[in-house]
């Protein structure tokens, strides 16, 4: 009978370190997908401590009693395997759940798929219309360019001068021209920079009408012909101190075309800004400290930007780029120096 007793206490004792392996990967869950309330999950959780120190006392016991030899020297294989198995049943179980709320970094990952998926569909433009913009005084102001045959222009073989041997809190730094218009932005970016939450949630919901923005509907995917074109993005400064990262910032904000802004994240083969922005949010996430700076181009005293110029570092080298955005779309012939657009003929 005692014998019985025993082994009952020792395959329960296991079963409670099976148990009790898996509560510090499941606290950890716990915590990042932000569960409010559940006392009842807080509750098996700290059964599963007490029984986890418990089980640390039973079986220093047994192991004085039994040696290395004893029952539980067989058990750390099959423990794994069940340990992993119990793991994946917990979160897939979590993930089902009403109560599931993920992260701000994980919404953001998944609109980013989301997105990606709508924009594979988006209109394309070709080499003709992304020429349309360089004219001389561009040229002169970008110097040697090449086109990418996917939209976008490489600058200097493709290639950044930006310095990235700097240390520094991550900042951003707009300037206007001498013309009061939006010119060119300075960045030093990291994770830390990174911003998941919404326009809203963080109170960067204000707008404003830039230069030349005289709007109108398309038609197509994009739906209208102009955005609210941002210098330095949202997503990848919003969360740096002193940065007006709104709509609304008049050292920001340009006239920008809903092709150049938005083309087109995931897809080399149509590269607008959002494309190379998509490039730098990737890097961030992999914790790269970036250099990064966009400059409108204007053809003479134009109010509407003919491009937006766009380089960026990372301090190991594993990101660079230097290209040229032409602020063109698709179906469309616009008047630089007023921001009027007519349908192509």
């Amino acid at each position: 009978m005692k014998l019985k007793k025993n082994i009952y206490i020792t395959v329960g004792s296991i079963a409670i370190l099976l148990l009790g392996a898996t509560h510090d990967v499941f606290g950890a869950s716990m915590g990042r997908w932000a569960f409010q309330g559940d006392s009842i999950v807080q509750s098996a959780t700290k059964q599963v401590k007490s029984s986890k120190d418990k089980l640390q006392q039973k079986t220093e016991s047994n192991n004085k009693a039994k040696g290395k030899g004893g029952l539980f020297a067989g058990i750390s294989t099959d423990s794994q395997r069940d340990h992993d198995n119990m793991v994946a049943g917990i979160n897939g179980e979590v993930k089902k759940s009403k109560k599931y709320k993920p992260s701000p970094e994980e919404d953001s990952k998944q609109k980013d798929a989301e997105q990606a998926q709508k924009q594979k569909d988006l209109p394309t433009i070709n080499a003709e219309l992304a020429n349309s913009v360089l004219t001389p005084n561009v040229k002169q102001q970008l110097g040697n360019v090449s086109y990418s045959g996917y939209g976008a222009f490489d600058v200097k073989g493709g290639h950044s001068d930006l310095n990235t041997n700097v240390t520094s809190a991550p900042y951003v730094h707009n300037t206007l021209d001498t013309k009061d218009r939006v010119a060119k932005a300075d960045a030093l970016l990291n994770k830390s920079s990174r911003q998941y939450k919404s326009r809203e949630e963080t109170g960067n919901d204000k707008k404003m009408t830039p230069p030349g923005f005289k709007n109108q509907r398309t038609g197509d995917a994009f739906n209208m012909l102009y955005n609210r074109g941002h210098v330095i993005g949202y997503a990848i400064a919003g969360s740096i101190k002193g940065f007006d990262a709104s709509e609304a910032n008049p050292k920001n904000i340009v006239t920008q075309t809903a092709w150049s802004n938005q083309a087109s994240m995931g897809d080399s083969t149509n590269r607008g800004q959002n494309y190379y922005e998509s490039l730098v949010r990737q890097a961030l996430d992999k914790n790269m400290l970036v250099r990064y700076q966009v400059t409108p181009i204007y053809d003479q005293d134009n109010i509407v930007p003919s491009g937006m110029h766009i380089q960026a570092k990372s301090q190991d080298g594993a990101l660079d780029f230097n290209a040229f955005v032409p602020n063109v779309q698709p179906g469309y012939v616009i008047d630089y120096k007023t921001g009027d657009a007519k349908k192509a003929e």
